[in-house]
């Protein structure tokens, strides 16, 4: 979990009468994370800008190529920190979807015209305390046909 994060928990316990030593105490957090104020906003401000006018021009572009388009444009920038702006501004591209290649034609089974004609077929097996092993064979059209085998049987 992030620190701001963190500290609005510490926030909301100290709404609900908790003090802050205990708060930060419960949560894991040292006091000190409760007054630091990061300075990296400040430093980015201007580089932001000029990512997010570049993203807004080269909609296709990813971080990489307006990483390339700043150094081009004079700007020494890391690619990392172009990277964690990107991310932070939201400007990740949306990938395509994956389209889906037409298979072979497959044939569809025939339609039945009167009762009996399609038959369709169930396996079932089971095994009992004796380890004689069950098998049944069944279908839409058929009754139930059972065949017993012990276990020392079933592996032949």
């Amino acid at each position: 979990m992030s620190a701001p994060a963190r500290r609005e928990q510490v926030a909301f316990l100290n709404e609900h009468g908790v003090s802050q030593r205990r708060a930060c105490e419960l949560l894991s957090l040292a006091r000190s994370t409760m007054t630091y104020q990061p300075r990296r906003p400040a430093k980015d401000a201007a580089l932001v800008g000029t990512i997010q006018g570049l993203a807004e021009q080269h909609p296709r572009y990813g971080y990489r190529r307006i990483g390339a388009l700043l150094e081009r444009g004079g700007r020494r920038i890391n690619h990392k920190r172009v990277y964690r702006v990107w991310q932070e501004q939201g400007l990740s591209l949306r990938r395509c979807k994956r389209r889906r290649r037409a298979g072979p034609r497959q044939e569809r089974p025939p339609v039945a015209t009167r009762p009996g004609q399609v038959w369709a077929y169930d396996f079932a097996h089971d095994r009992c305390a004796a380890l004689a092993i069950r098998r049944a064979m069944g279908g839409r059209s058929s009754a139930w046909s059972w065949s017993t085998s012990t276990a020392e049987n079933a592996w032949r």
